[in-house]
């Protein structure tokens, strides 16, 4: 994501990938030289006009759960509707959904990559419009 290019403004953005499109600056001024995020990369997102917003929020809340539990409560509590209803991991695995992403990234790869299948199941259920059931 480093140098991202001006957007195209000959193209509508939807045509385009990832483009320059906002500056981020951290409150606490730890982005200048020398401080802890200096030269970090962000990705930016509408929270109230894009309608792929709150999948990945969502995704991102799941995410987070063992290292941020407070933060995870407040994004599920935002967007509950986008987050598993499963009680425990044995309810995941009869989940027909659950069963499609983790077809889509493989087996080999479950304990490794468990928050990107969870970003996809999001992703899967915002544009099917599936509970999960």
């Amino acid at each position: 994501m480093k140098n991202l290019p001006y957007r195209d403004t000959t193209k509508p953005a939807e045509q385009q990938g990832m483009f320059r499109k906002f500056e981020v600056r951290r409150v606490d001024g730890s982005d200048k030289p020398g401080g802890k995020h200096h030269g970090c990369r962000y990705f930016v997102l509408d929270l109230d006009h894009d309608p792929h917003a709150a999948a990945a929020m969502a995704a991102y809340g799941e995410a987070c759960k063992g290292t941020h539990p407070a933060l995870s409560a407040e994004i599920s509590a935002e967007y509950p509707q986008f987050f598993p209803r499963w009680p425990n991991h044995a309810a995941a695995m009869t989940d027909r959904i659950f069963h499609e992403a983790r077809g889509i990234m493989g087996t080999e790869n479950y304990g490794q990559e468990e928050a990107l299948r969870m970003a996809i199941l999001h992703v899967m259920r915002a544009y099917s419009g599936s509970k999960g059931d």
